[in-house]
């Protein structure tokens, strides 16, 4: 309801998850991508029972769009290779990598476009988004997700005062 017809989306989504996932957007009106993106992590996968099961060096993200979308780079692969947060430097179970975010957002936004991320958890989005000058608005239901989000803002923003 809050999105315009030029949207677009990105949604992290386990395997087993891609097609319902995909299916529910598709009812509700956005396109979406046939196949998955893929965020290739190297080396360095994650297992909840690394005794019984192989470490996932990857993750997949549904891509999804409205209408009158356009990718501002276009051509991109549907694959992007960049390192994990490293869990020492992690401030929230989810975190995904900065680095990654704005690849993602370079896709689909330019300076002065609004962004939103209903579940920012730490807030990397929108430091990804803040850093490409997007107007970036974040929530999330944890009171320790806001916490950790404003001292990340609060970071961002002396940095930025610094650099002036």
């Amino acid at each position: 309801r809050f999105t315009t017809d030029t949207a677009h989306g990105y949604v992290f989504v386990a395997p087993e998850h891609f097609w319902t996932i995909r299916q529910m957007f598709l009812d509700a009106g956005w396109r979406a991508y046939i196949k998955p993106l893929i965020w290739i992590k190297r080396d360095s996968g994650q297992c909840n029972v690394p005794s019984s099961w192989p470490s996932s060096c990857y993750e997949m993200l549904l891509y999804i769009r409205k209408d009158n979308s356009k990718l501002v780079k276009e051509g991109q692969p549907d694959w992007i290779e960049c390192l994990p947060v490293p869990p020492s430097q992690k401030t929230h179970d989810y975190e995904k990598p900065v680095p990654l975010l704005i690849n993602l957002l370079e896709r689909s936004s330019l300076p002065g476009q609004k962004m939103y991320d209903p579940f920012m958890g730490s807030a990397s989005a929108i430091e990804a988004g803040v850093k490409l000058k997007l107007f970036s608005i974040g929530v999330d239901n944890s009171p320790e997700a806001y916490g950790i989000a404003c001292n990340r803002m609060a970071k961002i923003a002396n940095e930025i005062k610094a650099n002036q």
